[in-house]
């Protein structure tokens, strides 16, 4: 007996489709970029029941340029109601453009349309796309690398005028101000001096077709000099990068008192230089020190910020400096007003961490705990405290250690330079090594991650004493010490 023939697949058959959005929703949090957009081709039921998923996937951290560009598509994707619930983080990227950058700029081919002669040139403001006579893929006929490099440079140009023209104008933070309030679901903001490779940065994408090559971030780790450069030609460049650095704080805590916002989240500050200052009032017609408008962001208006006592995470990262030969080269003055009077509001803050960009071999002591002791400041709530890469007082230590022994059970401190400058009473130690003996007479615990990788003077002879001492602290086990 012959078997009836299969009926035709039909609508009606889709049981995919018929899932509830839900279902659907949460099948998405297990799917990679390309799985989200071929699952998206599925069906037209499949394409609508997945926007959820697919926005929460592409916009859940949200990374921007710290361009006027960067910054509308924020906006943009703010007052987008089928993004802004997606946004959970922000990323803001500090580019920078310094004088000394046109010299890396070339005149050879990157993108097809370079190589077809298309050439995006900036006059007065106004994009154009002029063709080339002839083409690099014609036999015998070549794209002018001068004149592509003379088109690179304008556009250089017409960068670093528009970063300016936004910090004098106070462009940047009222964009910024608009968009963070449009985000109902924000929780982080994160401002960093480095471009990652890895995700995808709105805005960045234009920059590298008009310049040829990524741009620089605001941090000597992205500058490297044309060999014609002098050594004290990288200070110069350090000087504007710092600049952007220290406006880049500015424009964040500036949208943040403008936009009243409380996200219960964390606040990352990369590029942060040692000299930061700003204006004392709004109303001051000169620039702060730091180049930061002061209807930006002003000290007086710290005292207003009560609504960042919900934030649980801060992790300060300061600016990386180009290394320094010798005496008479700058230094910067360490001036952390600006964090001392940000911290007491901070009530609900869990997590601290400071971390200094300088190379390990100039790790330098910032003075962090000691002002913050000396100025009894205290964190009710802090349970992690995360040093890296820098100098530290002992005696500020412990004082700090502490004052927050209650609440406080996890410890990071890597490439730490421990020191003792002032004597410490009633311990009756002498010795570099006074944290190991203090925690182990306070039996103070540390539970969880704690890395030591101390840089301490290289000829005490109580190095092995110190490490076998730490490990033996209660609460301790198996730490890797380093080496």
């Amino acid at each position: 007996m012959d078997r009836p023939a299969l009926a035709p697949s039909s609508p009606d058959a889709d049981l995919l489709s018929d899932l509830p959005t839900e279902t659907i929703t949460s099948i998405c949090e297990y799917l990679d970029g390309n799985d989200m957009n071929n699952f998206r081709l599925a069906s037209r039921t499949i394409h609508a029941k997945t926007y959820r998923g697919f926005f929460d996937y592409h916009f859940e951290v949200t990374h921007v340029t710290f361009t006027r560009e960067g910054l509308e598509r924020l906006v943009g994707f703010a007052k987008d109601p089928k993004i802004s619930p997606s946004v959970k983080a922000i990323e803001l990227i500090l580019v920078a453009f310094p004088n000394r950058g046109k010299q890396c700029l070339t005149g050879k081919s990157v993108i097809i349309e370079e190589r077809d002669g298309q050439i995006e040139i900036w006059e007065d403001g106004e994009s154009t796309t002029k063709m080339q006579q002839g083409s690099a893929e014609k036999p015998g006929v070549k794209t002018p690398q001068k004149t592509l490099r003379r088109a690179r440079r304008r556009i250089y140009s017409h960068y670093q005028h528009d970063l300016n023209n936004i910090r004098r104008r106070g462009v940047d933070v009222e964009l910024l101000t608009e968009a963070l309030r449009h985000l109902p679901a924000l929780k982080n903001i994160w401002l960093v001096d480095s471009i990652p490779d890895y995700q995808q940065v709105w805005g960045l994408r234009k920059i590298i077709i008009g310049l040829g090559m990524m741009p620089f971030s605001a941090s000597m780790r992205s500058w490297v000099p044309p060999k014609h450069n002098s050594y004290e030609s990288r200070f110069e460049v350090e000087r504007e990068l710092k600049a952007i650095g220290a406006h880049g704080v500015g424009v964040v805590l500036g949208a943040i008192y403008r936009s009243r916002i409380t996200f219960s989240g964390g606040l990352i500050l990369k590029g942060v230089p040692y000299d930061i200052e700003f204006s004392k009032t709004p109303d001051s017609r000169q620039l702060s020190p730091s180049a930061t408008p002061s209807k930006t962001f002003a000290m007086s208006q710290i005292a207003e910020m009560k609504y960042l006592s919900r934030i649980r995470f801060l992790h300060v990262v300061t600016f990386h400096y180009a290394q320094r030969r010798d005496a008479a080269d700058p230094h910067d003055a360490y001036r952390f007003e600006w964090l001392y009077q940000i911290l007491p509001s901070m009530i609900s803050l869990e997590f601290l961490g400071i971390q200094c960009g300088d190379p390990i071999h100039e790790a330098a002591n910032l003075g962090i705990l000691e002002d913050l002791n000396q100025r009894s400041i205290t964190l009710p709530k802090l349970y992690c405290l995360l040093m890296d890469n820098m100098g530290i007082e002992t005696p500020a230590l412990i004082s700090f250690l502490d004052a927050h022994r209650g609440t406080l059970r996890r410890l990071h401190l890597d490439n730490i330079n421990l020191c003792v400058v002032v004597p410490m009473d009633g311990l009756g130690d002498s010795t570099l090594l006074l944290l190991v003996p203090w925690l182990e007479r306070n039996n103070w615990n540390i539970f969880g991650y704690c890395f030591m990788n101390t840089n301490l003077i290289s000829y005490n002879p109580n190095i092995l004493e110190f490490r076998e001492g730490f490990r033996a602290v209660r609460g301790i086990r198996d730490i890797p010490l380093g080496s």
